[in-house]
């Protein structure tokens, strides 16, 4: 390996899928070799952090920093090197994973892996304090569990007794349900329309439902099984 960008080998994943990849260092965008997904990587040009901007933004004529505001057409943010970037991978995770003997290029580089983010809507058998965003990342036999007021904590393949996605296809509010033996938690994403996400937690679910009794994946763009659905947020699938 030498010191050039172009020579670099580095990994990154999707921002919609979570699906990992191998990408040369001096490419500013990726394409996902599992739902051919762009994530372009720029730099802000007000705070100079450096963000991903995914697929579902591909078609936006200006994007915008979430935190500090900042606002400009696509085409006026300055292009990142992956090798530039600061964080390909997630901080947190990356540490984590470590900490339990895991490489963190094996496991982000692995195009099977897949991710899921939301709104917490509901909580059960989650120790500490679980609201706001939560990030489910589906690895190699297992689920890690990242909430933004809490610790990342895993959950075993095996332990997993339902996973389903619900909504109406017209509408950006996709209902994500995870059920292990000892908890659940309810995810409602505005990113993605629920066929999509249906069809990025597929090789998951044919993978859980390999494994014995999991409840399958429903894509259907017009019904949500009602035992699951937070009554405050049942008009969403009515």
């Amino acid at each position: 390996m030498s010191g050039q960008s172009g020579d670099l080998v580095v990994v990154a994943c999707c921002e919609a899928c979570g699906a990992g990849g191998h990408y040369p260092g001096d490419a500013t965008e990726t394409v996902c070799p599992a739902c051919g997904g762009v994530t372009s990587y720029r730099q802000c040009g007000h705070c100079w952090d450096h963000l991903a901007f995914g697929p579902h933004l591909r078609n936006s004529r200006r994007w915008r920093h979430p935190s500090c505001g900042y606002e400009a057409a696509s085409r006026r943010w300055r292009e990142l090197k992956l090798s530039e970037f600061r964080a390909l991978t997630p901080p947190s995770l990356t540490a984590f994973y470590k900490k339990a003997g895991l490489h963190p290029f094996d496991v982000f580089g692995n195009p099977g892996r897949r991710h899921c983010h939301g709104t917490i809507v509901e909580a059960r058998g989650v120790l500490g304090r679980a609201s706001g965003r939560c990030r489910l990342y589906f690895e190699d036999g297992f689920i890690t569990v990242c909430i933004e007021t809490g610790i990342p904590f895993t959950i075993p393949f095996s332990a997993v007794a339902a996973l389903q996605v619900g909504g109406r296809e017209a509408w950006i509010h996709t209902l994500v349900y995870l059920r292990w033996q000892t908890g659940s938690l309810l995810l409602l994403n505005e990113n993605f329309r629920p066929p999509q996400v249906a069809s990025f937690l597929e090789p998951v679910v044919n993978l859980l439902e390999s494994q014995g009794d999991v409840t399958p994946i429903n894509s259907r763009d017009d019904t949500v099984s009602a035992h699951f659905i937070s009554p405050r947020l049942r008009a969403l699938a009515d």
